[in-house]
């Protein structure tokens, strides 16, 4: 009932307890092995540290395992065999990817980021002799109808439809073709990044040309020592539907089908904007650039649709980006990709582009 009969009792069960336990376990010996120690720490001691880097441990392998499944089973492109299987379109043609970094600025003669042409000295074999095949393959599908005018689009962003635009537009080009690339991307263009030509304030642009504010021939530019022409600007036009849905749009291209061998066409991506559908009724074929482990197969498909109701005959996809290493190949499930632009991957160093310039 208080402490002090607690404290009594307790000493009273010490001082009889070896009497009790002689007369109940006379018959057993008892022998200490190890001395009893006031113990000054836990026996499992609580470490804060290595409970959080277990925690860590944990909750990375669960999100890792929740993105790779995610990824692994999401509706997209992961192969060429899923083009043929889940697209309603054909492969036009597949394009590796490319590393971005290795390519120099030729001003700076510095390495950066930039956009990979096939004019770019340092830019593989591989690439470039993938553009050179679909270059031919466009020659002849194009030739036996008469088609002139390519819209290059994609169904989101960030699918690479501009870098492929300008090369293909490069590529025949240096065949002889006269070619006129157009950045019909009003809201966001690109091409007069990928090619590094600035626009200053007075310089004509491709917003003035559609505008009916300039000529054709005076706003076209000559790309570096190419024989491409480019159309294009760096000013973002908020009203380009608008623009582009004028009645002097259907003359425009007309010009430019009777003054260029092709007229290559590089428009906004189609679930940004309606300006691809309206650009597509202007022209005669397209090729749509689907990047590997990009837009899902349905948003594919309706960008197929599109072309369909436009009236612009769709010559197949360009799958693009292709990964072929190891996460390539286990997130394409495809044990196919084991080619590689290896055949004169270093055929450009940097010390044979230092010789070129």
């Amino acid at each position: 009932s208080t402490p002090q009969n607690t404290m009594l009792v307790m000493n009273g069960i010490l001082d009889h307890y070896p009497v009790v336990t002689e007369s109940l376990l006379d018959d057993m010996v008892l022998q200490v092995l190890e001395m009893p120690k006031v113990p000054t720490e836990a026996v499992q001691s609580y470490n804060e540290m290595n409970m959080m880097a277990v925690a860590f441990l944990a909750t990375f392998i669960g999100l890792f395992g929740v993105l790779f499944v995610y990824f692994y089973f999401r509706d997209d492109i992961k192969n060429e065999a899923q083009v043929q299987k889940k697209l309603d379109t054909r492969l036009f043609a597949t394009i590796y990817h490319e590393d971005r970094k290795k390519g120099f600025h030729i001003n700076q003669r510095k390495r950066r980021k930039s956009g990979i042409l096939v004019s770019n000295p340092v830019t593989s074999f591989g690439y470039s002799e993938t553009f050179k095949k679909m270059g031919t393959r466009l020659e002849y599908q194009t030739q036996k109808k008469g088609y002139k005018t390519i819209v290059i689009t994609s169904v989101q962003e960030n699918e690479g439809k501009s870098t492929v635009a300008a090369n293909l537009a490069l590529t025949l080009a240096s065949v002889g073709k006269k070619v006129l690339l157009v950045d019909l991307d009003m809201r966001k263009p690109a091409q007069f990044k990928l090619f590094e030509m600035p626009y200053g304030e007075k310089d004509l642009q491709v917003g003035d040309v559609l505008a009916g504010n300039a000529e054709l021939e005076k706003a076209v530019k000559t790309v570096g020592k190419t024989q491409l022409q480019l159309l294009a600007g760096s000013r973002s036009y908020r009203n380009s539907t608008r623009i582009l849905s004028k009645n002097s749009m259907a003359d425009l291209i007309k010009s430019m089908k009777e003054s260029y061998d092709y007229v290559i066409l590089d428009t906004p991506p189609m679930n940004m904007v309606v300006d691809g559908e309206v650009i597509m009724r202007y022209a005669d074929a397209g090729l749509l650039v689907v990047r590997q482990n990009g837009a899902r197969a349905r948003d594919i498909n309706d960008t197929v649709d599109v072309f369909k109701s436009a009236g612009c005959k769709l010559l197949g996809c360009v799958f693009n980006n292709v990964e072929i290493g190891f996460w390539g190949k286990v997130l394409s499930r495809n044990d196919s990709y084991n080619y590689k632009y290896g055949y004169g991957k270093h055929y450009y160093n940097k010390k044979n582009y230092k010789r070129l310039i």
